[in-house]
């Protein structure tokens, strides 16, 4: 395995932070493997790599896919901060594709609760990225104009993205330089136990901090609010017991989706509080129910199937 870290931005953030990746590459490859970014969790305040860092990494590495952990800005930074990491995050994967060995239309990025809030949100809003990363709403319709190089995969039937009148497959983007917002672009999402929505209370409460009570970034952060054509294929994760992410956050969210026929898959257990995370015994002990709820395992073969690898 190579593995190695690089920095995601050119330059420190205002704060003195260098945000960066850690990857997991897989030796040996005849061709090019899909890649899983993840974002851990931690409340925007701090970064729990512990539980949602190598652990999670190394069991889809044991998977077959490249693994990459993104240590992004935290507080005292602010949406769209952390936006802007996992964003550049994306690019810098892209552009490196043939020389790290990435399957080019094969990122998929995976968060934990407020990494799963992460990934949410640049799932929703990648089209409105600028060159340098930065999220900027009045470029929403530049996409339109764009000319894509498509790459048509086996659940191109179930989008309804339309771009210059011709079907677009969300999961399924080449690079184009003419339109720099799809280097950006995750090709899938698996969010785990997120906060994705402001019609709870408590939920909206959270929101309101990591955007620093700006009224307009709130509504950018309601990820089910943001949902479109432009969304990726995406699997939710969450427990009837977690308080927290309450299991609203998955129906709303679900419901968007239906709405703008993004292909999803969806699991909802009845154990487990916030933050239950479960890897393969090999790799970390799983919780002692009665029932295997091994996501990760499900999120597996969710992936092989989208990217063809079944």
């Amino acid at each position: 395995m190579r593995y190695f870290q690089v920095n995601v931005r050119r330059q420190p953030t205002e704060h003195g932070y260098m945000p960066t990746m850690q990857l997991y590459l897989l030796d040996k490859v005849k061709k090019r493997r899909p890649l899983v970014l993840i974002a851990p969790g931690g409340g925007y305040t701090a970064l729990c790599t512990d539980t949602d860092g190598d652990r999670i990494a190394m069991q889809y590495n044991a998977a077959g896919f490249h693994a990459a952990v993104l240590y992004y800005s935290v507080k005292p930074h602010y949406f769209p901060e952390p936006q802007k990491d996992l964003l550049l995050a994306i690019r810098l994967l892209r552009e490196n594709a043939e020389e790290w060995g990435i399957l080019e239309d094969g990122i998929a990025i995976c968060g934990f609760s407020a990494g799963g809030h992460l990934c949410a949100s640049v799932s929703t809003l990648w089209q409105y990225a600028g060159e340098d990363g930065e999220l900027d709403t009045k470029r929403g319709a530049v996409i339109q104009e764009c000319t894509m190089d498509i790459s048509v995969s086996n659940h191109a039937a179930n989008s309804v993205c339309m771009i210059e009148e011709q079907p677009v497959d969300a999961g399924s983007t080449k690079r184009n330089d003419s339109c720099p917002s799809l280097l950006y672009h995750p090709n899938a999402a698996i969010l785990c136990y997120a906060i994705l929505t402001t019609r709870l209370g408590h939920c909206r409460d959270f929101l309101r901090s990591h955007v620093n009570d700006d009224a307009k970034k709130l509504y950018m952060a309601s990820c089910d609010a943001q949902v479109s054509e432009y969304t990726p294929p995406t699997f939710l994760y969450g427990t009837f017991e977690d308080r927290l992410a309450n299991v609203e956050n998955i129906l709303y969210y679900s419901e968007q989706l239906v709405k703008y026929g993004v292909p999803f898959e969806s699991h909802i257990f009845p154990k487990g509080n916030h933050g239950a995370s479960w890897c393969d015994d090999t790799i970390w002990a799983k919780q002692a129910w009665d029932r295997d709820y091994n996501y990760i395992r499900l999120s597996v073969e969710w992936l092989a199937d989208l990217f063809g690898l079944l």
